[in-house]
């Protein structure tokens, strides 16, 4: 396959990009502006270097990948009409992917490899994982995955004809006013009331109601299982907090999620020189955000140690790219 480089990515929406620009505008810029082209042999140190942190992983955001192959596997086993694997197979699994995940990494293979060698980010930064949090992060696992087992969606599940379920293998867009709208919607599934979105959440999940209102809005602009007018039912299950919570989605409320793309999509232009090419201002535009507890678990903290004054707190060893990407930044200043 042919592949063309560009100058700027191709401009898209989605929840996640919706929510980083509002989190932290830097953080936005690094992600997808600054990291684009990084794989190149000709691009910038800070480029590389963004291109890199992108492709770390925290803690928590591991275990979310690892519980949601583990709800996607139960709900393979419920279209196959086999019998659930029990808890404590669902931990082992767990478990080994844990261990593989939090096994130390060379920084400068990872460095090297970002898309082939996986690298947390508290070892990236820290060196090392405590005792303490690896206990934490087992604990959290196994109270997760009793909730995702003890679900009352695999009796649900079982009753519904094959072909009403679906389980995405990878998002899913729609076209929003020549925009492209992408979604993950965890699961959808038609039941006697109706077509439902379902979404797991393994961490906090704020803003959970308008997100799944935006999968309904998908159900209708891009899968084209629902007319305008029909009702369509959102449901969020809290594996850390064994919630389940199912919500309707009225029309009304599909046309709420679809005018916060509108207004996204328009605030995402006006941090753009060029809108109709994707053009970013310069980093300037793309204020930091003020809040530390953000930037501690941000993969991006490398690029702006020195202005939080971190440079001489790295542990030996660590950050690989950090000296060259600073020294063509300090050449970049005026």
């Amino acid at each position: 396959m042919h592949f063309t480089t560009t100058p700027f990515p191709a401009f898209s929406w989605s929840w996640s990009r919706h929510r980083m620009l509002a989190e932290c505008p830097r953080r936005y810029f690094y992600t997808y502006y600054l990291a684009h082209n990084g794989w190149l042999p000709t691009a910038s140190a800070r480029s590389r270097l963004a291109y890199v942190l992108k492709h770390l992983v925290t803690l928590p955001m591991a275990l979310g990948i690892m519980l949601h192959e583990r709800a996607r596997e139960l709900v393979r086993a419920v279209l196959a009409r086999e019998a659930l694997p029990d808890v404590e197979e669902l931990w082992t699994r767990t478990r080994q992917a844990l261990r593989h995940a939090c096994a130390p990494v060379e920084p400068a293979r990872f460095a090297a490899h970002p898309k082939e060698q996986s690298m947390l980010l508290e070892r990236y930064y820290d060196g090392a994982l405590s005792r303490a949090t690896l206990e934490a992060v087992g604990e959290r696992a196994r109270r997760a995955l009793r909730v995702l087992h003890e679900s009352a969606l695999w009796a649900e599940l079982g009753a519904c004809p094959e072909a009403d379920v679906r389980l995405p293998e990878a998002p899913t867009s729609f076209d929003f006013g020549g925009t492209t709208v992408w979604v993950v919607p965890d699961l959808v599934y038609r039941s006697e009331a109706g077509w439902t979105v379902l979404d797991w959440k393994a961490g906090r999940g704020e803003g959970a109601e308008a997100q799944v209102a935006l999968y309904g809005a998908a159900l209708e602009h891009g899968a084209g299982l629902i007319g305008p007018d029909d009702l369509a039912y959102g449901r969020v299950v809290r594996l850390q907090d064994d919630a389940d919570e199912t919500m309707p989605i009225p029309p009304a409320d599909r046309e709420m999620a679809l005018g916060i793309v509108r207004e996204s999509v328009a605030a995402m232009g006006g941090r753009m020189r060029d809108p109709g090419i994707n053009a970013p201002y310069e980093q300037a535009a793309y204020e930091r955000t003020q809040c530390w507890s953000t930037c501690a678990r941000c993969p991006f903290l490398e690029l702006c140690a020195s202005e939080l004054g971190l440079e001489e707190l790295r542990p030996p060893g660590a950050w690989p790219l950090l000296s060259a990407a600073a020294r063509e930044e300090a050449r970049c200043r005026p």
